[in-house]
């Protein structure tokens, strides 16, 4: 479990590309704690288990449904991405609940700088799939590359966030071109939601509507 407060940005520093599988691994700082073999840290929003590290590096195995599903697939030597170590009991939930299971990816289009010279922001736009809109309200919560942001505003499938000046500098956002895919997870109390209300509709219509019976054997 994750709250989408990404802790550092790391560097690709090995891709072992197999048939279905990616061997990956990440150069960071040294951790302020110790990374332990098998724990769960999210990479770019996805939840990926550690199989290796040193002071300086993180491996991991991606398999092929983590490869289709998100943008690790794209990775290059020296790509920048986001990592969060996994959330203590005890930790405050800044952001909102993030599971590290991508639902899709999304299409960086552009980010406006607003502001003054002094305390600028951005403006960034993004194309969502329209399948994941349905869970997107504005002021809701959404995580894009495992950052965890509040929606501004929602017009179909595209979506607008604000992002302060430490959002931008301590992410890969500021890194980000336009056509550049993101990985998505939308809120999961939306989607348990969504289908407990179509669970319940579906029995409401049927109890309202009986299927005909056949009145031969």
């Amino acid at each position: 479990m994750f709250t989408g407060i990404v802790q550092r940005v790391g560097t690709v520093s090995r891709l072992d590309r197999k048939a279905e599988s990616l061997l990956l691994s990440i150069n960071i700082e040294p951790l302020e704690s110790q990374v332990v073999l098998g724990e769960s840290i999210a990479i770019n929003g996805v939840c990926l288990t550690v199989t290796e590290f040193t002071s300086t590096e993180l491996s991991f195995f991606v398999g092929f449904e983590t490869l289709n599903r998100s943008n690790l697939r794209d990775f290059e030597l020296g790509s920048r991405v986001n990592l969060e170590r996994a959330l203590l009991a005890s930790d405050r939930l800044s952001g909102h609940i993030v599971q590290g299971h991508v639902d899709g990816e999304a299409k960086f289009l552009n980010a406006d700088r607003r502001g003054d010279l002094n305390q600028p922001h951005w403006e960034a736009h993004f194309e969502i799939p329209t399948s994941l809109s349905r869970y997107c309200v504005d002021k809701g919560s959404i995580a894009l590359n495992g950052v965890s942001l509040t929606i501004a505003k929602i017009t179909g499938n595209l979506v607008t966030i604000m992002l302060i000046p430490h959002t931008w500098e301590q992410t890969n956002f500021s890194k980000l071109k336009s056509g550049d895919s993101v990985n998505v997870e939308v809120d999961v109390l939306a989607k348990y939601l969504d289908k407990y209300l179509a669970h319940s509709l579906a029995n409401y219509v049927e109890k309202l509507c009986p299927p005909t019976q056949s009145l031969h054997p």
